[in-house]
């Protein structure tokens, strides 16, 4: 997101669990200091590691003008102005057969497929760790 905001916290406590739930205000969920938090859309994919497992900062530079969180890929919705995001060469190794709600999820699809490269990486991406 170009989006800015004035930081109020030092520490980015100001960005999360932000009135609104899980919306675009806040819609990435993770621990933060052991607690099931929500974080706002102005700190996700900017270098802040705020997430305990950096689940904050699983993006990718996809093109000169697209950065894109690991979980807006491949879920149906283009996040970069080409569509880079959704392009048959980064989408082509998901599996449609395992399903889950991400934890970060701009769609109003609860469960989608997930990448293979994401099953067993070590990282929590479904809300309900089956991966």
């Amino acid at each position: 997101s170009s989006a800015s905001f004035k930081r109020v916290c030092k520490d980015f406590r100001d960005q999360m669990n932000c009135s609104q739930g899980i919306s675009l205000m806040s819609p990435l969920i993770c621990d933060v200091d052991g607690y099931a938090t929500t974080l706002s859309e102005y700190v996700i994919c900017k270098n802040l590691n705020l997430c305990d497992d950096g689940l904050d900062m699983k993006c990718m530079i996809l093109s000169p003008n697209c950065q894109v969180h690991k979980h807006r890929m491949c879920d149906g919705i283009d996040h970069c102005p080409l569509g880079d995001d959704e392009s048959k060469k980064i989408c082509k190794n998901t599996v449609a057969e395992i399903t889950c709600v991400r934890k970060l999820s701009d769609t109003s699809e609860p469960r989608l497929p997930l990448p293979s490269d994401w099953i067993l990486d070590g990282v929590q991406d479904c809300t309900d760790g089956i991966d």
